[in-house]
Order: structure tokens, then sequence, then C-alpha cells
């Protein structure tokens, strides 16, 4: 594993130790994994604002080209509809969150040491593969816009229906377990999908963090 999922593998971890030890809900849980989604939308705005390619320059015509002033608009356009949509999806997934499983026991303590782990490997993994690798210059503003989807669409869907079966049992210490369990795959595995096509060959040395 390289740093960025070493430290996104121990912050999803946390949410273990605290279910096995201290007692957390399920609520604490999926409200937790809920509030990353909007970490996941802040840094996907960074790589926005900081991806030097507004679109894919082969899937244009040969003819077409983009302005300075042309590249500036279509940027903004493509956050600001990014923060609208997205923001939408976060809202509505959230609303689910609250009738289905809570608002219950949350403890603000408790959350804060679930919530900085993940910001912390979500701000490793920005430097060190869209900075480190160079992403921002091989990844456009218009993938960008929809990359965070892939990633946390098939592993709220499953989170939820696991977190329905949860509830069914009672939300016993060893079906929370295997809740976050299964996560913790599942955000490794969309995290090494998302990233391995752009790591830089072991031998090129042309390729190394600014």
């Amino acid at each position: 594993l390289r740093i960025s999922e070493w430290t996104l593998t121990i912050a999803n971890l946390i949410p273990l130790f605290g279910v096995v030890f201290f007692g957390w809900s399920l609520f604490g849980i999926m409200f937790l994994y809920w509030f990353e989604n909007i970490i996941i939308g802040v840094f996907n705005l960074l790589k926005m604002h900081r991806a030097e390619m507004v679109v894919d320059p082969n899937a244009l015509s040969k003819n077409k080209t983009y302005t300075d002033e042309q590249t500036s608009v279509s940027r903004l356009a493509f956050m600001i509809f990014f923060f609208c949509h997205y923001g939408l999806f976060t809202v509505v997934h959230g609303t689910f969150v609250f009738i289905i499983f809570g608002p219950s026991d949350l403890n603000p303590l408790s959350f804060a040491v679930g919530i900085i782990p993940l910001l912390i490997s979500h701000a490793i993994s920005y430097r060190t593969n869209f900075i480190g690798h160079e992403e921002y210059r091989k990844i456009p503003v218009a993938i960008l816009f929809v990359s965070p989807y892939a990633r946390i669409t098939a592993l709220h869907v499953s989170m939820i229906a696991g977190a329905f079966m949860v509830q069914t049992l009672g939300t016993p210490i060893l079906a929370l377990a295997i809740l976050i369990i299964f996560k913790i795959t599942m955000d490794i595995s969309a995290h090494q999908n998302e990233h391995r096509k752009h790591i830089p060959p072991a031998h090129d040395t042309s390729l190394q963090a600014p």
C-alpha cells in the first residue's frame, strides 16, 4: 500500500475501534460516513481549480482550442455546477441517513475523533496523488466533475443496505464491525482504481512532487 492508502485504512479503522471499545452507534457511523462526502466534495473542488486542462484535448475537434478567458469561464462553470449538483446529492443522501437511522445519540467528541483522521487522509491523498504524481496535469476538469460519483455511489448504496441489515439485527457490535470492514475494503479498492493509472513508473524521475 502507498502512504495515501495506509492513511485511508487507518482513518477507517478508527470507527471500528470506536464501535468495539466505546459503543459507537449505527447512526454515528452512518453520519460520519455521510459527512465524508462533504470532505470529498471540497477536495474535488480544489482539484478542479488546480487542474491544468478543462477538457481532454483528444476529445475535441482538431480545430478546437480554448483561449485563457474561455478556459477560466469553463472551469468556473464546471465548479459551480458541481457545487450545486453534488451539494443536492449530498443533502438528499443526508436526509435519508437522518430519517432512516437517526438522529440519535451523536457524540460530538466521537464524531471529531472519527472525522479528523478522514480529513487528514484525504488531504494526504490530494498532496501525494494529485500534486505529487502530477495528476493535475493529466486529469481534465470535465473528468473530475464526475469522478466522485463513481467512488461514493456504489459505496454508500451498499453501506445503506448493510446498515438496514445491522438495524434489523439490533445493531450488535459484530454486525457493525463487519459493516465498517466492508466499507474499508470498498474504499481502498475504489481509491486504487481511481489513482492506479496515474502512478508514474518507478524509474521515471521526471514526475516528482514539486
